[in-house]
């Protein structure tokens, strides 16, 4: 409603300038009537609009608009009155606003709905170019006639002078760049919000170009033969009302109807002067604010005075406890998992314990019968069965280490299996038996075939147990071959054939039998160290 008055007064100023201006025609001190008037006139409406433009490019530009008008009706004064218009320089400068204007306009259009951070382009200022090329030809016009040849006998009117070849082209280029502005303004106004009031903004351009029409082909309003209105007025009043409407389709963005809309807001708010008088209060700010649990109250210093605002915390403090909550349930759900985790990661370990220990069992299932039959037996005397029963107690301590360290190990220390096997041996010499132990490997050497060694030897001492009296053990590693090389005095040694057959092929181990009418030597070998696969 603002915009719609203002362009409604102006218009009616505009009608009354042109009404004095016929009535003070001729009259005394008041030659310069119309172009003070105008002057003042778009120097007002410069003022009301000035910080109602939010883009600064397009604040600037307007200016220059401004500016170039009032520079115009300044030639005016000094070419038809204050120098009875003799001054060929000034008849010249008088075309250079008109000339300046379409340019400032067609620069307004290309940076209307163009952003901040975007830069000028340097085709921007190559439109200039042809502009400062033409203004300098028109001043200096006595040196080449090009733009108007004047006569001697200069007087006021244009009419005395013949056009030039220059004159078409400045007519030419102004309307031109007019032209092209007007296309860039409606071709903007088509792509933005302003889509839905491009009829106002076309009715304007009509309503002006209608205006400059009647002008141009002297059937503009006149009273005795004298026009209500200059060519100056014309440009004045059309430039007013062209971006007086950019402004309320939106194509130009101002900040007005501002007070209304702080007024009507919800958020408490009071803009203050210097002494602390309320100048502006916020609908939600009726009630007098003040800083709570649920209420932060900010003050800033604008210029003039100070603004204090009322931020409601309701809502954040609501989400900050719905947050803790949340996070509260996922620290209960983490140690949940935690502890889940935790129980599952131990029933796996029982689990694998459990499974080596039932493995362990079917192992040595078969020493544990062994012992077991000889606690039954009870026709046998009982030092002779304990001191079997130890053997096979010393292989099944001796077995179970082994195969725990298997499960998280691939080597081990040689010194395991020489334990081990000493270990048995003695043993072994409770029952009588000579056994003698070569131990020549140092080093670690591979879990598999250390077990390997060991159940070779123990099948060999169990069979071997009540039926010698010597045993000779050698257990070896030459050139990455590891060897277990018994001696006994049992010409035949069939019980070792096919001896755990798949488990030496996957360490790559072999059994060689040498046998006679006395003695017979059992050998076990790996390759590559004993390594699987």
């Amino acid at each position: 409603m603002e915009r719609y008055i203002r362009m409604l007064s102006f218009t009616t100023v505009f009608i009354v300038g042109g009404i004095l201006h016929i009535l003070l025609w001729k009259a005394d001190y008041v030659d310069c009537f119309s172009q003070l008037f105008y002057g003042v006139m778009v120097l007002v409406w410069g003022l009301l609009v000035k910080n109602q433009i939010i883009e600064r490019r397009i604040r600037t530009t307007y200016w220059g608009i401004v500016g170039t008008m009032e520079v115009y009706f300044l030639l005016q004064i000094c070419r038809y009155r204050l120098t009875d218009g003799n001054n060929r320089y000034l008849w010249y400068a008088y075309f250079i606003p008109m000339l300046v204007i379409p340019l400032l306009f067609l620069y307004l259009t290309l940076f209307i709905n163009r952003q901040k951070e975007e830069p000028k382009r340097p085709l921007y200022w190559l439109l200039a170019v042809p502009t400062i090329v033409l203004a300098a030809l028109i001043m200096t016009n006595d040196f080449h006639q090009l733009f108007m040849r004047l006569d001697d006998s200069l007087t006021d009117s244009i009419k005395t002078s013949t056009a030039g070849v220059l004159l078409y082209i400045y007519y030419a280029y102004s309307g031109g760049m007019l032209l092209a502005a007007f296309i860039i303004l409606f071709n903007k106004c088509r792509v933005s919000i302003s889509k839905r009031k491009i009829l106002r903004l076309a009715i304007v351009v009509c309503i002006c170009l209608f205006l400059w029409l009647s002008y141009e082909t002297e059937i503009g309003p006149s009273i005795h033969g004298i026009k209500l209105w200059n060519v100056g007025e014309i440009y004045a009043i059309c430039g007013i009302f062209i971006l007086e409407a950019c402004m309320q389709v939106g194509l130009i963005t101002v900040n007005t109807s501002y007070t209304r809309i702080f007024q009507e807001t919800d958020l408490p708010a009071v803009i203050r002067d210097i002494t602390g008088r309320d100048v502006y209060r916020t609908k939600g700010a009726e009630a007098v604010f003040s800083p709570s649990e649920e209420t932060l109250v900010r003050k800033s210093d604008i210029s003039g005075g100070s603004v204090t605002w009322a931020v409601d915390l309701s809502a954040v403090n609501t989400l900050n406890r719905q947050i803790a909550e949340t996070i509260g349930q996922i620290n209960a759900r983490n140690h949940y998992l935690t502890t889940q985790n935790a129980m599952k990661e131990e029933k796996a370990a029982i689990d694998a314990r459990n499974r080596v220990y039932d493995r362990i069992a079917r192992i040595v299932s078969s020493q544990l019968t062994q012992i077991e039959n000889l606690l039954t037996d009870s026709e046998t005397d009982f030092t002779k069965r304990l001191k079997k029963i130890v053997v096979y107690n010393a292989y099944i301590k001796r077995r179970s280490n082994l195969e725990l360290l298997r499960e998280s190990e691939d080597k081990i220390s040689a010194a395991e299996i020489y334990t081990a096997i000493a270990e048995s041996v003695n043993y072994l010499e409770l029952n009588q038996i000579n056994v003698s132990v070569n131990f020549l490997i140092d080093g670690e050497i591979s879990v598999d075939a250390a077990v390997l060694v060991y159940d070779f030897f123990e099948t060999v001492a169990e069979y071997v147990l009540n039926k010698i009296s010597m045993l000779s053990v050698t257990v070896a590693e030459r050139s990455g071959i590891i060897s277990i090389r018994m001696l006994t005095d049992i010409p035949d040694c069939s019980f070792i054939d096919n001896w755990s057959s798949r488990e030496l092929v996957a360490c790559h181990g072999k059994i060689v039998k040498t046998e006679n009418n006395q003695d017979s030597i059992l050998a076990l070998s790996f390759e590559r160290g004993g390594d699987r696969l």
